[in-house]
């Protein structure tokens, strides 16, 4: 679902779009901003992690139309069905690379389910107006945690220099752990 925020006279958001991508409930969200430069008005990636074991990437692109002030907005989405073996309930964003030379935004992401599993995922998004919305992902880590029923997961802190961030990820159910994550950009 997308709301409209941007009429701040009314306190009444509007329910502009609604699109079914999980097959009941969501158990997580986390959005992502790309650059805005080719399509006036924004794009954001939209994150959600089902019941159904599976992650949702919706490129949500706006562009504002001058000729009646209103504003359009288009969805692309990609299901990953079995990203985890049971539900997923934590997503976090650690990282978003722009590749001006290749017209590409690579967002490394991380999960974590019911199934005590944490994994680490990037996706290449297209920003060229003939690719938009084209998306390629890949699994980049696939460790197991000892804590039960992950309720929440948060980045703590971050080092980086020219290639590399390292970073402390806490992640919270029955117990608590932190897990330092290094990122090296290609």
């Amino acid at each position: 679902m997308i709301f409209d925020t941007t009429k701040t006279q009314h306190l009444n958001k509007g329910l502009v779009y609604r699109k079914r991508i999980h097959q009941s409930s969501v158990k997580c969200l986390a959005v992502a901003n790309l650059p805005s430069d080719v399509v006036a008005g924004g794009r954001s990636v939209v994150f959600s992690g089902g019941d159904d074991n599976a992650i949702g990437l919706t490129v949500a692109s706006t562009t504002i139309d001058t000729r009646d002030a209103g504003s359009r907005i288009k969805l692309s989405t990609l299901l990953l069905p079995r990203a985890h073996a049971a539900a997923v309930t934590t997503i976090v964003v650690l990282s978003t690379t722009v590749h001006s030379e290749h017209g590409s935004t690579t967002i490394t992401f991380m999960t974590s389910g019911n199934d005590q599993r944490i994994k680490i995922w990037d996706v290449t998004i297209m920003d060229s107006e003939s690719q938009a919305g084209q998306m390629r992902v890949r699994r980049l880590v696939n460790k197991p945690t000892t804590i039960a029923d992950i309720s929440s997961m948060t980045r703590l802190d971050d080092v980086s220099d020219d290639r590399t961030t390292v970073m402390s990820v806490a992640i919270c159910g029955i117990g608590i752990d932190t897990r330092t994550i290094t990122l090296r950009q290609n």
